[in-house]
């Protein structure tokens, strides 16, 4: 397995480079978030962001913040949104040019060569293969002068055939403090205006088929045959709302489960929570479930993707196989009903994300990436 990179730079040095973000959106999601955090860590003096989409909630934050954020859009042809993109690298003048997933990387990544952008990365956030195949060649093209990121090690295993100039393991991390000071767990309740008595259950993913809520609600339906005022708190929009509403209705849930949408306050939600639960088919390295682990939250999930490198099975949650309503019940009640070890699943989990993915630790990797990128680190990384 690829090591992750060792800081060998101090971080003064690379204020320097200019790195602009490319991506599809930055509406809320986990690479979305992962783009905000690191262009908030490094400043808006040196990173910009590039949505060939739409802006998003946390692009509107960024600009807030001061950071550069363009949107070029989509309507018209390929050849169109590659010259917009040209003319937006052209007056940004990045070191590096910084792709995030497929389409971004292969439409940023053709412009930053066409536009003498040397430094160039992409970081694949998600478990799905390669495409489209049409652009194989276009792909390895560029592969052979990219530095890609992985969140984790399956992604690696993925990425090791598309042979890139140089791989890398860079797990997702997380700013620790907006987690430090929660509310004790009825008071929070209270502020969001939700039931005293509970148990609360909590997702927080995009709703979408790969996060496979109908399964979660399955389970939910077996856990109040023992812990009936067991509630569920979902969190987030997309394509599958009005599946997932159906489903609500069809099992009789009203005032059992809570569609929140998507939310900002998500620290002061997750400190309302019992346990956090996350029943996916497919996953990268799921940004929401470091954030459950920060806020010492017992976590069960499904054994997918980059999962397993978060959640240690047995010591800072459970694992189950994905679209299993049974096992997913059966270990959601096995933490409802045993206080002290969801107290020492949270306990540990919040370690885990302290030792490996607090968001200092993930931005210092990228640095000494790009440093390497454009030749100014010393040896291999």
């Amino acid at each position: 397995m690829t090591m992750p990179v060792m800081v060998t730079k101090s971080l003064s040095l690379t204020r320097r480079l200019r790195v602009t973000h490319v991506v599809n959106s930055l509406e809320v999601g986990g690479l979305e978030r992962l783009v905000h955090d690191l262009a908030l860590e490094r400043g808006a003096e040196c990173t910009s962001v590039v949505c060939l989409n739409k802006l998003g909630a946390f692009g509107e934050d960024l600009q807030a913040s001061g950071v550069d954020v363009s949107v070029i859009g989509l309507e018209g042809s390929p050849l169109r949104v590659i010259a917009q993109l040209c003319r937006q690298l052209r007056r940004l003048r990045p070191d590096v040019v910084h792709c995030h997933n497929m389409r971004s990387y292969l439409i940023g990544g053709l412009a930053a060569r066409l536009c003498g952008r040397r430094g160039l990365v992409l970081t694949k956030h998600g478990s799905a293969p390669l495409k489209p195949r049409s652009a194989a060649g276009l792909t390895q093209w560029l592969m052979r002068r990219t530095t890609v990121v992985v969140v984790s090690p399956q992604i690696e295993g993925l990425m090791k055939g598309s042979r890139p100039q140089r791989l890398v393991y860079i797990p997702n991390g997380i700013p620790l403090s907006a987690y430090d000071r929660r509310p004790p767990r009825l008071e929070a309740r209270q502020r969001l205006g939700w039931s005293p008595a509970g148990p609360w259950l909590g997702i927080v993913a995009r709703l979408h088929p790969g996060k496979n809520h109908l399964t979660l609600l399955e389970s939910l339906r077996a856990v109040r045959r023992r812990f009936p005022t067991t509630c569920l708190a979902i969190v987030g929009d997309g394509p599958h709302r009005g599946v997932i509403q159906e489903a609500i209705d069809r099992l009789n849930f009203e005032g059992a489960v809570a569609m929140l949408g998507e939310r900002r306050d998500i620290a002061e939600i997750l400190a309302a929570l019992d346990l956090f639960v996350l029943a996916s088919e497919t996953e990268g390295m799921p940004m929401t479930l470091l954030e459950a682990m920060a806020a010492r939250l017992p976590v069960v999930a499904t054994r997918v993707g980059g999962v397993p490198e978060v959640v240690l099975d047995g010591q800072t949650g459970l694992l189950v196989p994905p679209r299993s309503p049974e096992a997913l019940s059966a270990a959601i009640e096995t933490v409802l009903s045993d206080p002290v070890m969801a107290e020492q699943f949270g306990q540990a989990g919040r370690r885990r994300v302290e030792d490996l993915f607090d968001l200092r630790r993930t931005v210092s990797r990228y640095e000494e990436t790009y440093l390497t990128v454009v030749g100014r680190a010393p040896g291999p990384v």
